[in-house]
């Protein structure tokens, strides 16, 4: 990915307005994964956020949430249902897959 970046041009120049990006976000979490030693950027947050936070079903990867039988929200179109898209190296920007319930219950990281 990193090579096929190298030689595009920037959409706009450093310093001069924020601008969202997937890819940057993509870019950070693989590049925190990294250098916190982490082979991928789940695991870097099962460690660091799921697990101290005890959210066990928590998770970026969707394939796991359906191993385990969760339930995961699916689109549809035109009354036909749409497949999940799976993400693979876009993880850090594709959001989490969590519960509601879990949201709620989860102790405050402040107790």
């Amino acid at each position: 990915m990193l090579q096929k970046l190298h030689n595009e041009p920037a959409v706009l120049p450093p310093n001069i307005r924020p601008s969202y990006s997937n890819l940057g976000f993509d870019l950070l979490g693989h590049i925190l994964a990294d250098h916190e030693g982490f082979k991928s950027y789940q695991d870097l947050l099962k460690t660091n956020v799921f697990k101290p936070l005890q959210q066990f079903n928590s998770s970026v990867d969707y394939n796991e949430q359906l191993s385990r039988g969760g339930d995961v929200i699916r689109g549809y179109a035109n009354g036909v249902q749409l497949p999940l898209y799976n993400l693979n190296w876009n993880q850090p920007a594709g959001g989490i897959w969590t519960y509601v319930c879990l949201l709620y219950t989860s102790p405050s990281p402040r107790d």
